[in-house]
């Protein structure tokens, strides 16, 4: 046997081949890649819709209301004084 045929007769003992059937079953790439893409906008759709909510709810609150100093409780802004302190509040109740 030549040198050459038994240097690749080796190589070939050293990395069996995977027959196709053998290989563990997957979803084809394209696929996991597109339920990944489906994932991570749905996930950005839902922070987006909590975020806008939260600041819209925060927005509303400072607009028909007021924040005591003193207790911290909302109060309407047709009051002159807190609910629960009687604290002054809104502008010009220092």
């Amino acid at each position: 046997m030549p040198i050459a045929e038994h240097v690749h007769v080796q190589a070939n003992l050293a990395r069996p081949a995977i027959p196709e059937s053998a290989a563990c079953p997957r979803l084809p790439r394209s696929g996991i890649l597109k339920r990944v893409a489906d994932f991570l906008i749905n996930a950005a759709l839902l922070l987006l819709i909590l975020g806008s909510s939260a600041l819209l709810t925060n927005a509303f609150a400072r607009w028909m209301y007021y924040k005591c100093s003193e207790c911290g409780s909302l109060n309407a802004k047709r009051r002159s004084h807190c609910r629960i302190c009687g604290q002054g509040l809104g502008p010009g109740s220092g």
